[in-house]
């Protein structure tokens, strides 16, 4: 999860982290700055332990501060006007940091109970209610990540000293087993992601350090967590993610940031295999710190990366072999946590930036694949968070505050760009058939990607698309006119040989600036063509295609 700096302190007994703070390195960035997140927590580890831990940034905060939540909690999660986010359920005392989902009923979150000590949380009914069913201290200090296979079986973990930091459960989350993703004698240990891509295949990603040292990479389980094997990564970061779309092809995001000194980077690297985890190779290394991954597929994937004034999301489309930086509008100071998709095309992500005592939820959703990532006006005082999206209709994000309060967050409805709908018979031209509307891309403004089709046309004629805000069904040359009110006529095209005209939708150029499109409207588009084949008026008309324009 994003950035919030972890402060250690060596005396004559080891390393002692004795602050966090939600900001970035070098100079205050704000209130925020000023209030740690951490308790000490003695740390006996090596003198060559760096001074971060490589994890979705955890938080804790002394009990003497949580007297101040409850006023925090009635003001927080006021969604903006047309969000589909809201804040479904805060408790004091809870920094919530880890989250999955298997279906629209059942959902899991992992973090941390009062400063120090375990958690996690379950819903079966959607979020109407939560029970907390775990907090066992001796499996570690605080939770990290969640990941359940079904309803049944899923694995935790996170930091731990002298302990597993992980478990495994096979009733739901009820109770809970303790499994070490490497096992051996070690001083400390922060296992950030899990990924289970079935009962018995299983990836960790972290650290575990002893007196040889605290090497980074992805432990790796083909019997469901009964044995592990460690295989270091090589990137001179830390393992933060991990993701595998089969048993043998997987990802890997590392990643490091500067230290308080000024001394390190920004530097993120991901790697893949193909051949289950038992090596890694470099595919990209970027001046942005990478976090949370997600790919539909062998060849497309997304990561979530945070730099030194802003934040981007990395993809690809073809395996890796080559990587694009993707830009986020009002990015300065944001901080980008996690990505998920739920195809090539459509995703969210999420990140957080400053907001006065604590961090703002920032959202984006896109519908091309990440060229256009949409902000979303949903706001509330959390971060850093993570995704569990089911579906285009149901998931739910999860984060902390400064006050040491957890907040589980849910998005309600579905895609906000709906598929265009046809209406309207047309008449048959001279081909012996009707011609129909279709289209390519999306409905989204920002994304400006909508082209308009026709088929079925009579060959090397000329036509015209033409849209309008009303629907009605008129006699016109020999078919229908199924647009009213108002019409603006696009740029005359060509049927060509095929018998097929396309125009690319531009909605910064209206044909006149009453015709200007916008978010939330819905315009009807039609083709009219000529036919001098079919006699008659000589032109005719396709069906109407009825549109609803989102972000």
């Amino acid at each position: 999860m994003p950035r919030h700096l972890r402060r250690w302190r060596r005396d004559g007994t080891g390393w002692h982290l004795v602050a966090s703070h939600y900001s970035r390195p070098g100079p205050a960035a704000g209130p925020e700055s000023d209030l740690p997140l951490l308790r000490a927590v003695p740390y006996h580890g090596p003198a060559h332990c760096h001074p971060y831990l490589p994890s979705r940034r955890f938080s804790m905060r002394p009990r003497s501060l949580s007297l101040v939540v409850p006023t925090l909690v009635l003001s927080a999660g006021l969604a903006g006007a047309q969000s589909q986010w809201s804040v479904q359920y805060t408790q004091t005392g809870n920094i919530s940091l880890g989250i999955d989902a298997t279906d629209a009923n059942h959902c899991w979150i992992a973090g941390g109970t009062d400063g120090i000590g375990p958690h996690v949380g379950r819903t079966v009914d959607g979020g109407q209610t939560w029970d907390w069913v775990f907090t066992d201290p001796n499996i570690g200090l605080l939770l990290l990540d969640v990941e359940m296979v079904n309803n049944n079986v899923g694995y935790m973990g996170g930091v731990s000293v002298f302990g597993p930091g992980a478990a495994k459960t096979t009733d739901g989350g009820t109770t809970w087993t303790p499994m070490d993703p490497k096992p051996g004698a070690q001083f400390t240990s922060a296992w950030s992601d899990f990924y289970a891509l079935d009962e018995d295949h299983l990836w960790v990603a972290g650290f575990a350090g002893g007196f040889a040292g605290s090497p980074d990479g992805v432990s790796i389980s083909t019997d469901g967590g009964s044995s592990f094997q460690f295989v270091e990564s090589n990137s001179g970061a830390y393992a933060k993610s991990v993701f595998f779309v089969d048993e043998n092809v997987g990802y890997l995001a590392s990643g490091e940031f500067p230290n308080d000194d000024g001394t390190g980077q920004f530097l993120g690297v991901i790697q893949k295999s193909t051949d289950g985890g038992a090596s890694w190779t470099t595919q990209y290394t970027t001046n942005y710190t990478t976090y949370w991954m997600h790919f539909v597929d062998e060849q497309n994937g997304w990561v979530a990366a945070d730099g030194d004034t802003n934040s981007i999301i990395c993809h690809t489309s073809d395996g890796g072999a080559t990587w694009e930086e993707q830009s986020l509008p009002n990015d300065t100071d944001l901080h980008m946590a996690s990505v998920q998709m739920f195809d090539a095309n459509h995703g969210w992500a999420v990140g957080w930036r400053p907001g006065g005592v604590n961090p703002i939820i920032s959202l984006y959703e896109t519908f091309n694949g990440g060229t256009n990532w949409n902000p979303d006006p949903f706001n509330a005082p959390y971060g850093p968070v993570q995704l569990a999206m089911v579906d285009e209709h149901t998931g739910w994000t999860v984060g902390a505050n400064n006050m040491q309060v957890g907040g589980i967050m849910k998005y309600s409805g579905g895609s906000s760009c709906p598929d265009p709908l046809a209406y309207c018979a047309a008449s048959s031209n001279s081909t012996g058939a009707s011609s129909d509307m279709d289209w390519l891309g999306t409905t989204s403004v920002a994304a400006n990607d909508l082209t308009l089709q026709a088929h079925n046309l009579p060959s090397s004629q000329f036509g015209i698309f033409f849209y309008g805000a009303n629907q009605v069904a008129v006699p016109f040359g020999n078919g229908t006119r199924c647009v009213g009110g108002s019409l603006y006529r696009l740029t005359p095209v060509s049927t060509g040989g095929s018998g097929e005209a396309q125009f690319a939708l531009d909605v910064t150029s209206p044909p006149a600036p009453l015709g200007q499109i916008d978010s939330g409207e819905t315009w009807n588009f039609q083709f009219w063509y000529r036919d001098p084949l079919d006699g008659g008026a000589n032109f005719n008309l396709s069906d109407g295609l009825e549109v609803t324009f989102c972000p």
